[in-house]
């Protein structure tokens, strides 16, 4: 019988110690060969070690080792544009907004613009728990960008070309949550959300402005008070009850990450870190362990008809 030496067995040791400790291993980057793919959202699946990204040309849903590679994991065709994601750790669910701003392979004169789709899948197989277009029978244009969910289950979308936020609850009924005219205006709007404390927490991309939204009284929300605002504001992370990553795009070498911290449940936030470099359009991010990893999705390349591009990147966004 061949023995082991050693080293082998000490080094096994310390891997194991290392998993049962919680630790994280961690990478630096991890680029997607993947032509037109264009990728919006991006979340961390950690009990099966992979990225899932979404891809606003295919709709496709598609799962990213840290080595790059990429393998489809969702196919359907109710998903036209597959915009932001998030991760229901709780009750194992994949939760997908869905729009169609006019670049898909699946974009049709019936959902362009009109789309503000909501798709729940298992995150053990993929199979679909539930589907809904959150904006049917809806007048105007729309635009499923971002979701989170609350403690109880209940689901939370931004809607960047009406101003609401949708609320889908615990048993899959939908009804807007908030409406207000505060969240319109030109072009993009409502954008990112995240659930932090007893508050939604949501970002207006063209003005950069953040909103604090208590979950018990959503008429009461008011604009978080910043140094400045944060033009281009995309996704949101929860780092922890007080530290918030705002990912920001304006091109000009001045994308990146904003850290904001808050002491006053989020009436008021300061910027105690910011990473700019040119990240090609970086959009959302990703909570893995303790580290962020921000998804660089080129979508100027996408919307300024640049053609063909063959690779993506999703980076760490904490060093």
């Amino acid at each position: 019988m061949q023995t082991r030496s050693l080293p082998f067995v000490f080094l096994a040791a310390l891997v194991s110690l290392g998993a049962a400790c919680g630790r994280v291993t961690q990478i630096q980057q991890a680029t997607i060969h993947e032509l037109n793919l264009y990728p919006e959202g991006v979340v961390y699946d950690a009990p099966r070690s992979r990225f899932l990204v979404s891809s606003l040309t295919r709709g496709d849903i598609g799962q990213v080792t840290d080595d790059g590679r990429y393998t489809p994991f969702i196919k359907d065709n109710r998903l036209v544009s597959a915009i932001g994601l998030h991760i229901d750790v709780d009750r194992n669910r994949l939760i997908v907004c869905i729009s169609d701003p006019g670049v898909a392979v699946r974009t049709s004169p019936a959902t362009q613009k009109k789309l503000a789709g909501l798709a729940v899948y298992s995150l053990v197989d993929g199979s679909l728990l539930h589907y809904a277009n959150l904006a049917e029978g809806i007048d105007g244009e729309h635009f499923a960008n971002d979701a989170v969910v609350d403690s109880h289950g209940a689901i939370y979308v931004t809607d960047s070309f009406s101003p609401v936020i949708y609320k889908v609850d615990e048993n899959y009924k939908s009804t807007e949550f908030l409406r207000n005219d505060r969240f319109a205006g030109q072009g993009f709007n409502l954008n990112g959300i995240e659930v932090i404390g007893d508050n939604l927490i949501v970002s207006k991309y063209n003005e950069g402005t953040l909103f604090r939204i208590p979950l018990a009284n959503p008429e009461a929300f008011e604009a978080i008070s910043l140094a400045a605002p944060l033009p281009g504001a995309d996704g949101l992370l929860r780092m922890d009850d007080s530290t918030l990553l705002v990912v920001t795009n304006v091109g000009g070498g001045k994308d990146g990450v904003h850290f904001i911290t808050s002491s006053d449940g989020w009436k008021t936030g300061s910027e105690t870190r910011s990473v700019e470099k040119p990240w090609d359009f970086p959009t959302t991010a990703a909570l893995r362990g303790n580290e962020a990893y921000v998804l660089s999705a080129r979508l100027n390349r996408l919307f300024g008809g640049a053609g063909d591009t063959p690779e993506f990147a999703i980076l760490n966004a904490s060093r």
